[in-house]
C-alpha cells in the first residue's frame, strides 16, 4: 500500500488540521466583527490607540467627521470608551467643525463653562492659533490639582 496517499497520512492529517484552524480562524474573525477593523473596545484612555492613524483625512469616519481629524478623535473616544452614540447629527444637532461644538452642546442641553471634568470634551475657539480657523477639540484625561488639565487630542497644528 502507497503510504501518502493512505487516509490516516501524518502530513494529511497536519494538512487538514490546519486547514481547520485557519477556517476556525477566520471565522472567529468575521463573526467577532474585527475583520475589517481593528479596534479595542474600551481601550486604554490616555494611549495612542485611535484606530484610524493611517487613514485618509479626506474620507469621512463611522461618526461623519473626517478621519485623523480632533473632531473624529473625540467622537471614537465618546463612542468606545465612554459608550456615547456621539456622530455628526448627535441629538439632531450639527457639530461640524470643532468650531460648533460649544453651540452644539448648549444647544442639546449639555453644561459648557469652564470647569473641566475628567473624560469631557474641551473646545478651544477657531480664533486660537494652532487651529487653523476650525477651532479644537480634545478629550480631558484628567484635572490636576494646580489648575491644569491633561487632554488628549489629535491633529493639532503645531506652531514652532
Amino acid at each position: 500500500m502507497n503510504t501518502s496517499t493512505h487516509l490516516f497520512h501524518p502530513v494529511r492529517w497536519m494538512r487538514l488540521f490546519t486547514f481547520a484552524f485557519a477556517v476556525l480562524l477566520l471565522l472567529l474573525t468575521v463573526l467577532s466583527g474585527r475583520f475589517f477593523h481593528t479596534v479595542p473596545a474600551y481601550a486604554t484612555i490616555g494611549s495612542n490607540d485611535y484606530p484610524y492613524q493611517n487613514a485618509n483625512s479626506a474620507y469621512t469616519d463611522p461618526w461623519g467627521f473626517n478621519y485623523r481629524n480632533c473632531t473624529s478623535f473625540v467622537a471614537w473616544r465618546l463612542n468606545n470608551d465612554l459608550g456615547i452614540p456621539f456622530n455628526w447629527q448627535y441629538k439632531g444637532v450639527t457639530w461640524g467643525d470643532a468650531y460648533t461644538w460649544a453651540t452644539a452642546a448648549k444647544a442639546v442641553g449639555f453644561t459648557v463653562d469652564s470647569y473641566p471634568k475628567r473624560s469631557s470634551v474641551a473646545v478651544w475657539p477657531a480664533s486660537l492659533p494652532g487651529s487653523n480657523g476650525h477651532g479644537h477639540v480634545a478629550f480631558v484625561l484628567q484635572v490636576n490639582g494646580n489648575g491644569t488639565i491633561t487632554v488628549e487630542d489629535y491633529n493639532w497644528i503645531t506652531l514652532f
